[in-house]
């Protein structure tokens, strides 16, 4: 049988284990400080109880607690942080078309930005060297100027989206597109290079400018808004379903940059957040828990 002890002289505490033969006194020794000494055995009767040893056991429990309707107050939010984010992405690419071809409507917009003068030069594509004798014409104003060793210079262009035309014998007639606006470090002068191909007719070409990389910009964070939408409905399943809250939470967080209609998207995702957070006990978990 085992039972505990303290030792008189060091006053350590051991649990000792006594063989079952032994009816009366038992030499005992601490482990500590080796002093001996003697116990009386007493069996266990109405008068005694045994004495637990060793650490406390851990239980599995279960509790029942009263449901909330918290969980689902996140999951109607996260709905609503989805609808207000796919009307923003499609308000977004609906007006990204005209912006594209109206240049009209661009140019009405970049006007209050002033002017710049655009420096460069003409070249032959194949031996790279200047051409003579080019003209150069910004198209739908009266800005054009005439070169003799290929370098020019345009000034008063208004900022915006312009077609500059680019001819002389023995070339094709060049049409380049190109997106002005003024630069902070180059005190409102351009500077850029055109190649002409030997030949008649007429080429055009588009210069991918800041204008180009504002409506790929465009498209990508429509692109990324939808996604994040996407990821808050899955968060507001989660919700409902009240079970992975993990999927839940990351619903609320990427709801938070999806910009539905302004603020609205963001603001619902953070109060979302927050209600998950203290209502995480009601989302079921498959692992009990310890005590």
């Amino acid at each position: 049988m085992k039972g505990k002890t303290t030792c008189p002289k060091c006053k350590t505490s051991f649990v000792l284990e006594i063989p079952d033969d032994i009816s009366d006194i038992y030499e005992a020794t601490c482990p500590k400080c080796n002093h001996k000494f003697k116990l009386k055995v007493v069996k266990k009767d109405k008068g005694h109880v045994w004495e637990e040893v060793g650490e406390p056991r851990k239980a599995i429990l279960s509790s029942i607690r009263d449901r909330t309707n918290k969980p689902m107050i996140a999951g109607v939010l996260l709905i609503v942080v989805f609808i207000s984010a796919i009307i923003t992405s499609s308000s977004l690419l609906i007006a990204i078309e005209p912006l594209k071809t109206n240049e009209e409507f661009l140019n009405s917009i970049f006007a209050s930005l002033g002017e710049v003068t655009l420096e460069g030069k003409v070249l032959d594509n194949t031996t790279k060297q200047p051409i003579k004798n080019i003209t150069i014409s910004v198209v739908g104003t009266n800005i054009s100027v005439f070169s003799e060793n290929g370098t020019f210079e345009l000034k008063n262009i208004p900022v915006g989206y312009r077609t500059l035309n680019i001819s002389t014998s023995g070339y094709k007639t060049l049409h380049a597109k190109i997106f002005l606006l003024k630069n902070l470090f180059s005190e409102g002068k351009i500077k850029k290079e055109f190649y002409l191909d030997k030949g008649s007719g007429v080429e055009e070409i588009e210069e991918a400018g800041l204008l180009n990389l504002l409506v790929k910009s465009w498209y990508i964070c429509s692109i990324l808004i939808i996604i994040f939408a996407i990821l808050a409905l899955l968060g507001a399943i989660a919700c409902f379903l009240r079970k992975y809250i993990i999927v839940a939470i990351l619903g609320s967080i990427f709801g938070i940059f999806t910009f539905g209609i302004i603020f609205i998207g963001p603001v619902c995702s953070i109060i979302a957040l927050i209600i998950i957070l203290f209502s995480r006990e009601e989302f079921k978990n498959e692992i009990a828990k310890e005590f």
